[in-house]
């Protein structure tokens, strides 16, 4: 839960209403002047956590109550609060666009307006007026101070301190509200990247990360110079994140894709495939839910060591390098009756999606036709040149859904090349459909008798990241209730 600042505390009900009333009125402001809602949304969610925590904490028959009420009504039909979440949703999914049909009608239905930077632009004679940092942008305080009377009377120190709890709690909108534009914008700027590094290394939170490096992209525009310090220092990293977020919602993407062909739809398990015609490969789609325990489920995904127990025709698995606190290098053989053995050397990594859409994403891709990356990552696959053929994953992607404490859905879809080239397409098309129905059925009898299966010693043995990863789904399921 966010921790309110002792200054926050000594507010009454009367005063929180306020600020939280003022918040919205900049969030709304912030939004219609320039700021994309990516840059927004964040401070919205926080608001809303506030707003919600305030409600609880009254009673029906308090005064003001009946006014949070009608702050929290305003702040979800609100249409230019609806316009942001159409742009967001659009801006997270670029090929289908995840809204509900409401807000699909309205956007076809509302005229489009021009953005007009009203309350970000700095005055010709800004010593006139009083600003407040709110994440990038400037906001005149005089401007509001006749809606937000009582709010003015406060000390300013305490009220620098409580506009800054909303903006600071935000996940992405970590930054100094006192900061100079231009002589502290590069501490900010590294700030910022810190932040965002720390949401990839030790969150395994991606977008996050994604989002911060464009946030801090926005700030440093038209200055050639920061924006060459930029490149300098951060480079690597920034082009490593902007490729694996591209990467990610390109395969995301397939999930929601059309011509699909369907080999099987029952309650308990759907099975969709297609054949590229140009090429060998077979894309294969998977959507089941299980009455198991996410992390015990992600066990099954996670512990490569394993995969000969319960993978078709795997017949050796291992993990030659480990990269990450969520990525690994894996190493599997697969025999298939009357071909060559197939081996596949891939990447396989985690990603925190539940701040996004109640996710946890598992992507998988070959690497062993990538020399940069081995040689970076020390890996030596000399001495198995020759013995076997590639098995090619384009891409391997596990969605899991966590839906309460002991089921979570499971999507999967998977891009691969065997490499068959003188065998029938329709041949290799079905041993994947097969392969595809064999893995899920395996894995839906493993979850039903955990305790007793091989995956509970190495459950028990990585605690510590199977319990890491509990804590962040306790905590989604604590803010889907609030």
């Amino acid at each position: 839960m966010i921790e309110i600042p002792r200054d926050y505390e000594q507010l009454n009900s009367q005063q929180r209403l306020e600020i939280l009333q003022f918040y919205f009125e900049t969030i709304v402001s912030e939004y219609t002047s320039f700021n994309h809602s990516q840059f927004i949304y964040p401070l919205y969610q926080t608001f809303q956590v506030q707003l919600n925590q305030q409600m609880r904490s009254l009673s029906n028959q308090d005064e003001v109550y009946e006014s949070f009420k009608n702050l929290q009504k305003k702040a979800t039909e609100d249409s230019t609060i609806q316009e942001m979440l159409f742009e967001y949703d659009e801006f997270i999914h670029p090929i289908k666009i995840q809204a509900l049909p409401k807000l699909i009608k309205q956007k076809q239905t509302k005229p489009k307006s021009d953005k007009k930077a009203a309350s970000c632009i700095l005055d010709e004679q800004p010593i006139k007026h009083e600003f407040i940092m709110t994440g990038s942008q400037s906001m005149m305080v005089n401007q509001n101070r006749d809606r937000v009377r009582s709010i003015s009377e406060l000390d300013d120190d305490l009220k620098l301190n409580v506009i800054r709890e909303f903006d600071e709690k935000s996940y992405i909108s970590q930054i100094n509200f006192e900061r100079s534009p231009q002589s502290d914008l590069k501490s900010v700027i590294e700030q910022r990247m810190e932040q965002s590094q720390n949401h990839y290394f030790n969150e395994a939170q991606l977008d996050d990360a994604y989002y911060v490096i464009q946030q801090a992209k926005a700030e440093i525009q038209n200055n050639q110079q920061l924006e060459v310090w930029f490149q300098e220092v951060y480079g690597d990293f920034i082009d490593m994140i902007q490729d694996k977020y591209v990467t990610m919602q390109h395969n995301l993407n397939e999930l929601d894709s059309d011509g699909w062909v369907i080999e099987k739809n029952t309650k308990q398990l759907v099975i969709k495939y297609k054949i590229d015609s140009k090429n060998s490969t077979v894309t294969l789609f998977m959507d089941s839910v299980f009455e198991a325990n996410i992390t015990k489920l992600m066990a099954l995904i996670n512990e490569i060591e394993l995969y000969q127990n319960y993978v078709p025709f795997c017949v050796r698995s291992s993990m030659p390098k480990r990269i990450g606190k969520c990525c690994k290098i894996c190493d599997i053989q697969v025999y298939f009756p009357l071909i060559s053995d197939r081996k596949a050397v891939f990447v396989g990594e985690g990603i925190d999606r539940l701040n996004i859409n109640g996710t946890i994403v598992f992507l998988c891709k070959s690497v062993d036709n990538n020399p940069e990356f081995l040689k970076l990552h020390n890996v030596d696959l000399s001495k198995d040149k020759g013995k076997f053929v590639n098995l090619i994953l384009n891409y391997y992607v596990f969605e899991l859904t966590p839906l309460s404490d002991n089921k979570c859905r499971v999507r999967a879809v998977t891009n691969s090349d065997p490499q068959c080239r003188y065998v029938p397409k329709a041949l290799v098309a079905l041993v994947a459909r097969k392969m595809a129905s064999t893995l899920f059925e395996k894995m839906q009898k493993i979850t039903q008798n955990f305790a007793k299966s091989p995956w509970y010693p190495k459950y028990l043995e990585n605690q510590e990241f199977y319990n890491w990863i509990d804590n962040k789904v306790t905590n989604h399921f604590s803010k889907q209730q609030n």
